[in-house]
């Protein structure tokens, strides 16, 4: 048995478990670690820096910055010979495409903001040899720029708890699932120019069908075509358990994205969430979404694919087994391959 800490630097200090983030990358691994014999705990960067914790075997930092305190605790860490790892799972280190990423691009921050910011999450990068990552991508540019580094890559993946929760759902509370709803969930302001990208395509389909209803959960400017044409509900940031109610009510679920290397570093979540709760898929072909192989997941690039998968997304919905929507999800983004890869990458380091 291992005694593993991980560590985030969420903002969320309160209940940072409604951190998606840290939710995939600290909260589902210790659960999972748990059951296989380990002890774990999660905590914030904040309290860490701010208590003596030096009775673990293994200390993960999420998306570690660069803070004199949090380094001169990791330094010592290392000099103890403790398992010391600082995972990612998104390009937060990469200067060159700082200003291409969400948070830059949602205008909220500055230019100088970013570059300070993404500056002081690759000084911290110098001071890890072992990494994880959530992305296959996110490990070929960290290798880039760290080439003498330890880097494994532990995909974000549907736990045991995920599937209970939709399982219960889907018997015990069953909900009505909305003819044609397609639905947009944004974790954060920084996704309008994404659905911009796609809203001639919303708009051909609700022109298609009267009434169709766009579910659209989270912080997203609505692009006035798709106000006039389509029926859309709004919903405000929700709990993990109500998102899930919210995406069974869905046929369709879109997840679409700039095609930007920044953007081609994050995970392909959005389809195994939304295929086991019941969806369909129509979403960028990220590397991450690439990877999986679906009959109901649909991949699209230009206005015209979008619109065509769309359209075989919707009508085929009926048609297709509920069953296999989910044995694919399940099997393609399993847990348990994660947590193997997770142990094993800690017995090479430990030798």
């Amino acid at each position: 048995m291992s005694k593993v800490i991980f560590i985030t630097n969420t903002g969320r200090l309160v209940r940072p478990y409604f951190d998606p983030s840290v939710r995939y990358r600290c909260f589902n691994l210790a659960e999972e670690l748990s059951v296989h014999g380990n002890y774990c705990k999660v905590t914030t960067s904040t309290f860490f820096i701010n208590n003596e914790i030096d009775d673990f075997d293994v200390y993960v930092f999420h998306r570690p910055p660069f803070s004199p305190i949090l380094i001169d605790k990791v330094q010592k860490l290392q000099a103890q010979g403790k398992v010391v790892i600082a995972d990612y799972d998104d390009l937060t280190f990469d200067i060159k495409n700082a200003q291409n990423s969400s948070l830059f691009k949602s205008g909220r921050v500055t230019q100088r903001e970013v570059l300070s910011i993404f500056s002081r999450n690759a000084a911290a990068l110098s001071v890890f040899n072992n990494f994880t990552v959530s992305t296959q991508a996110l490990h070929e540019r960290l290798k880039e720029l760290s080439p003498d580094s330890n880097v494994a890559v532990v995909h974000n993946a549907l736990t045991n708890k995920y599937k209970s929760i939709c399982d219960q759902i889907r018997l015990n509370e069953p909900l009505a699932r909305v003819k044609g709803r397609v639905g947009y969930f944004s974790g954060t302001k920084s996704h309008d120019k994404d659905i911009e990208y796609i809203s001639s395509a919303l708009e051909l389909s609700c022109n298609k069908e009267s009434g169709r209803e766009i579910l659209f959960v989270g912080p997203v400017d609505i692009p006035e075509n798709v106000r006039n044409h389509c029926n859309t509900i709004t919903n405000d940031l929700v709990g993990y358990h109500e998102m899930i109610k919210l995406l069974s009510t869905c046929e369709v679920v879109i997840a679409p994205l700039e095609l930007t290397f920044f953007n081609s570093c994050k995970s392909g979540l959005k389809y195994f969430e939304s295929a086991y709760a019941g969806c369909n898929v129509v979403a960028s072909p990220i590397p991450d979404i690439d990877r999986f192989q679906s009959d109901n997941l649909f991949k699209a690039v230009t206005i015209e694919e979008w619109g065509e998968s769309l359209d075989k997304a919707l009508s085929n919905y009926s048609q297709q087994c509920p069953i296999a929507r989910l044995k694919d999800a399940s099997a393609q983004a399993d847990i348990n391959n994660e947590v193997k890869s997770w142990s094993n990458f800690i017995n090479e380091i430990q030798g």
